[in-house]
């Protein structure tokens, strides 16, 4: 675990391994991914006014809210959100009481920064695709629009799909990891043990997010734990080969 606050400028290191493991939905599978040195664990939310369907990885808000307490202490928690009014989504927090929201949804910088003020304690990491085609300059000068606001504390790179598996272009995260130095970028889309390591050495982001890399076979709502202790394996070798190259 970082902090209670999980991206304060003192953690923002190259040399820091930080791991989130997503789609967690059991108290069992999140002391798993902290037993195999997981920093951070994400939460998908079912959408509103749905229940909790049998095989699922969504959680209702209730049940976040119990997963939540149950960790306090110990694993930082991620929450997943899709909503796009910032009153929503402040009242997600506050009843969920996650340590960082993850925002999926287009959200302006100024509505972010409300939701951080209204929730000082929580930290905001927005996604961003890197679809096929994405303008890294345009990418670069919508990532500032956040950054400047002092709206976000992290960004986090993904396939245009999240949870699909699928890998993206490396070669734009990393440039995007180098235009941004003092800002925490998380590297996700299709990682798994085999290919971690090469993404650490490749594009060198602050840390990683994992789901489907990590789930049991045909399941969406267990973690797998020969997967989670292999991925852990190659991540921390790939950490430890880059600190003693420096």
């Amino acid at each position: 675990m970082i902090s209670s606050y999980m991206f304060s400028p003192s953690t923002a290191s190259p040399d820091k391994g930080f791991v989130k493991i997503c789609g967690v939905s059991s108290i069992k599978d999140a002391q798993l991914c902290a037993r195999y040195g997981a920093d951070a664990i994400g939460m998908l939310l079912t959408k509103p006014g749905q229940c909790r369907e049998p095989g699922s990885d969504r959680l209702a808000p209730d049940e976040a809210a119990r997963l939540v307490a149950a960790l306090r202490g110990g694993l930082d928690t991620v929450l997943l959100v899709h909503a796009s009014d910032p009153g929503e989504i402040v009242a997600l927090a506050r009843h969920i009481k996650p340590s960082a929201l993850q925002v999926q949804s287009s959200v302006p910088p100024y509505d972010l920064l409300e939701v951080k003020k209204q929730c000082p304690e929580i930290s905001i990491i927005k996604t961003f695709s890197v679809h096929p085609g994405v303008d890294i300059d345009e990418l670069e000068a919508e990532i500032q629009r956040y950054v400047d606001n002092g709206a976000i504390d992290a960004v986090l790179l993904d396939s245009e799909r999240g949870g699909s598996g699928v890998v993206h272009d490396w070669e734009t995260s990393k440039e995007i990891v180098a235009r941004f130095a003092s800002v925490p970028v998380l590297l996700a889309g299709g990682l798994n043990k085999d290919n971690v390591a090469q993404a650490r050495q490749r594009v060198g982001p602050y840390g990683v997010d994992v789901m489907t890399g990590v789930n049991s076979p045909g399941r969406r709502d267990r973690k797998d734990e020969s997967r989670l202790r292999e991925f852990f394996k190659a991540w921390n070798e790939a950490v430890k080969v880059q600190t003693n190259e420096r």
